[in-house]
């Protein structure tokens, strides 16, 4: 994969423990040259009055285009690259584990991540 540059700003979460995931996110993702065509948002600024339509309303989104597409969505084993993107898939989902949240895909290019109710 190319080096590709961000291509717009960070919008960091507020809540320390959101902030947190993100931040090791967006580290990951920098380390494995995937920001291309990414952004964060809260979902409060993603969503405005429509968040409380949600039953399990996210904290936080992403949307993504670029590698990072390739490596979320599953592809079938005669992809280029395919084995590279099934391990970087998991460790995306150890990343979002470890900090006790959840994701759902709202669509092929926005992530929606939830905070793990136990």
């Amino acid at each position: 994969m190319k080096k590709k540059r961000r291509t717009e700003k960070i919008d960091w979460h507020p809540d320390p423990k959101v902030r947190a995931m993100q931040a090791e996110l967006q580290s990951w993702m920098e380390k494995n040259d995937l920001t291309h065509d990414t952004g964060w948002r809260t979902a409060e600024y993603h969503y405005g009055d429509e968040l409380k339509k949600f039953d399990e309303p996210p904290c936080l989104v992403l949307t993504f285009g670029g590698d990072l597409n390739n490596v979320l969505w599953e592809y079938p084993p005669d992809v280029p690259d395919y084995q590279l993107y099934v391990k970087l898939h998991a460790e995306f989902d150890e990343i979002v584990d470890r900090h006790d949240f959840w994701y759902d895909f709202e669509d092929n290019v926005t992530a929606c991540f939830m905070i793990n109710v136990r």
